[in-house]
Protein backbone atom coordinates (compact mmCIF):
# COMPACT_ATOMS: atom_id res chain seq x y z
CA UNK A 1 0.00 0.00 0.00
CA UNK A 2 1.40 3.38 -1.01
CA UNK A 3 0.24 6.78 0.20
CA UNK A 4 1.39 9.19 -2.47
CA UNK A 5 0.86 12.85 -3.35
CA UNK A 6 -0.38 13.92 -6.77
CA UNK A 7 3.08 15.19 -7.70
CA UNK A 8 4.73 11.82 -7.15
CA UNK A 9 6.13 12.00 -3.61
CA UNK A 10 5.64 8.91 -1.47
CA UNK A 11 4.35 9.98 1.94
CA UNK A 12 4.06 6.61 3.64
CA UNK A 13 4.30 2.89 3.02
CA UNK A 14 2.04 1.34 5.64
CA UNK A 15 2.12 -2.39 5.90
CA UNK A 16 2.64 -5.45 6.03
CA UNK A 17 -0.77 -6.79 5.13
CA UNK A 18 -2.01 -10.23 4.23
CA UNK A 19 -2.61 -10.96 0.57
CA UNK A 20 -6.20 -11.88 1.43
CA UNK A 21 -7.03 -8.33 2.59
CA UNK A 22 -8.58 -6.04 0.02
CA UNK A 23 -7.80 -2.34 -0.48
CA UNK A 24 -10.83 -1.16 1.47
CA UNK A 25 -10.07 -3.19 4.59
CA UNK A 26 -6.42 -2.10 4.50
CA UNK A 27 -7.43 1.55 4.24
CA UNK A 28 -9.78 1.20 7.18
CA UNK A 29 -6.94 -0.28 9.27
CA UNK A 30 -4.65 2.58 8.23
CA UNK A 31 -7.24 5.24 9.05
CA UNK A 32 -7.99 3.75 12.48
CA UNK A 33 -4.32 3.79 13.51
CA UNK A 34 -4.00 6.73 15.95
CA UNK A 35 -0.25 7.08 15.24
CA UNK A 36 -0.52 6.77 11.47
CA UNK A 37 -1.30 9.02 8.55
CA UNK A 38 -4.56 10.17 10.13
CA UNK A 39 -2.54 12.58 12.28
CA UNK A 40 -1.55 14.53 9.14
CA UNK A 41 -5.01 14.61 7.59
CA UNK A 42 -7.64 17.30 8.06
CA UNK A 43 -11.34 17.28 7.23
CA UNK A 44 -11.80 18.34 3.63
CA UNK A 45 -8.64 16.61 2.39
CA UNK A 46 -9.14 14.83 -0.92
CA UNK A 47 -8.52 11.12 -1.48
CA UNK A 48 -8.06 10.03 -5.10
CA UNK A 49 -8.73 6.31 -5.12
CA UNK A 50 -9.38 3.51 -7.56
CA UNK A 51 -12.50 1.35 -7.56
CA UNK A 52 -10.94 -1.15 -5.15
CA UNK A 53 -11.73 1.31 -2.36
CA UNK A 54 -15.45 1.66 -3.11
CA UNK A 55 -16.38 -0.30 0.03
CA UNK A 56 -14.67 2.30 2.24
CA UNK A 57 -15.88 5.43 0.43
CA UNK A 58 -18.78 6.08 2.82
CA UNK A 59 -16.51 5.49 5.82
CA UNK A 60 -13.95 8.04 4.56
CA UNK A 61 -16.61 10.60 3.72
CA UNK A 62 -18.05 10.09 7.20
CA UNK A 63 -14.69 11.15 8.62
CA UNK A 64 -14.94 14.41 6.66
CA UNK A 65 -12.72 13.62 3.67
CA UNK A 66 -13.61 14.10 0.01
CA UNK A 67 -13.31 10.89 -1.98
CA UNK A 68 -12.84 10.92 -5.75
CA UNK A 69 -12.80 7.74 -7.79
CA UNK A 70 -13.63 6.75 -11.36
CA UNK A 71 -17.38 6.49 -11.92
CA UNK A 72 -19.22 3.21 -12.25
CA UNK A 73 -21.87 2.86 -14.94
CA UNK A 74 -24.25 0.94 -12.69
CA UNK A 75 -27.50 0.17 -14.48
CA UNK A 76 -26.92 2.77 -17.22
CA UNK A 77 -25.28 1.77 -20.47
CA UNK A 78 -23.21 4.93 -20.59
CA UNK A 79 -22.04 7.66 -18.23
CA UNK A 80 -23.28 11.20 -18.60
CA UNK A 81 -20.80 13.67 -20.10
CA UNK A 82 -20.23 15.26 -16.67
CA UNK A 83 -19.58 11.90 -14.96
CA UNK A 84 -17.33 10.73 -17.81
CA UNK A 85 -15.21 13.89 -17.65
CA UNK A 86 -14.90 13.69 -13.85
CA UNK A 87 -13.91 10.04 -14.17
CA UNK A 88 -11.20 10.97 -16.71
CA UNK A 89 -9.83 13.65 -14.38
CA UNK A 90 -9.63 11.18 -11.49
CA UNK A 91 -7.90 8.60 -13.69
CA UNK A 92 -5.42 11.22 -14.89
CA UNK A 93 -4.51 12.11 -11.29
CA UNK A 94 -4.25 8.43 -10.30
CA UNK A 95 -1.82 7.81 -13.16
CA UNK A 96 0.90 9.54 -11.10
CA UNK A 97 0.62 6.88 -8.42
CA UNK A 98 0.87 4.07 -10.96
CA UNK A 99 3.87 5.82 -12.52
CA UNK A 100 5.60 6.04 -9.12
CA UNK A 101 5.04 2.32 -8.62
CA UNK A 102 6.54 1.62 -12.03
CA UNK A 103 9.55 3.87 -11.42
CA UNK A 104 10.30 2.48 -7.96
CA UNK A 105 9.93 -1.14 -9.03
CA UNK A 106 11.88 -0.52 -12.24
CA UNK A 107 14.83 0.98 -10.42
CA UNK A 108 14.93 -1.60 -7.68
CA UNK A 109 14.74 -4.98 -9.32
CA UNK A 110 14.40 -6.63 -5.92
CA UNK A 111 10.90 -5.20 -5.52
CA UNK A 112 9.83 -6.01 -9.07
CA UNK A 113 10.43 -9.77 -9.01
CA UNK A 114 9.42 -12.60 -6.75
CA UNK A 115 10.90 -12.24 -3.29
CA UNK A 116 12.67 -15.10 -1.57
CA UNK A 117 11.11 -16.03 1.79
CA UNK A 118 14.35 -15.14 3.59
CA UNK A 119 13.93 -11.50 2.49
CA UNK A 120 10.33 -11.08 3.71
CA UNK A 121 11.26 -9.55 7.09
CA UNK A 122 13.33 -6.87 5.32
CA UNK A 123 11.26 -6.15 2.22
CA UNK A 124 9.46 -3.24 3.91
CA UNK A 125 12.79 -1.59 4.64
CA UNK A 126 13.93 -2.08 1.05
CA UNK A 127 10.68 -0.53 -0.22
CA UNK A 128 11.11 2.47 2.10
CA UNK A 129 14.67 3.00 0.90
CA UNK A 130 13.60 2.80 -2.75
CA UNK A 131 10.80 5.31 -2.20
CA UNK A 132 13.11 7.64 -0.29
CA UNK A 133 15.61 7.56 -3.16
CA UNK A 134 12.80 8.29 -5.61
CA UNK A 135 11.57 11.20 -3.46
CA UNK A 136 15.07 12.63 -3.15
CA UNK A 137 16.51 12.08 -6.62
CA UNK A 138 13.57 11.20 -8.89
CA UNK A 139 12.36 13.46 -11.66
CA UNK A 140 8.88 14.94 -11.46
Amino acid sequence: MTICTTDGFVVDLPGHFYGTQNDASIMKIIMEDPNGISQLLQPGDIFILDRGFRDVKDYSEGLGYVVLMPALEGMAKQLSAKDANLSRKVTKCRWVIEAVHGIVSGRSKLLHNQVDNKLLPKIGTYACISCYLNNEYGKR
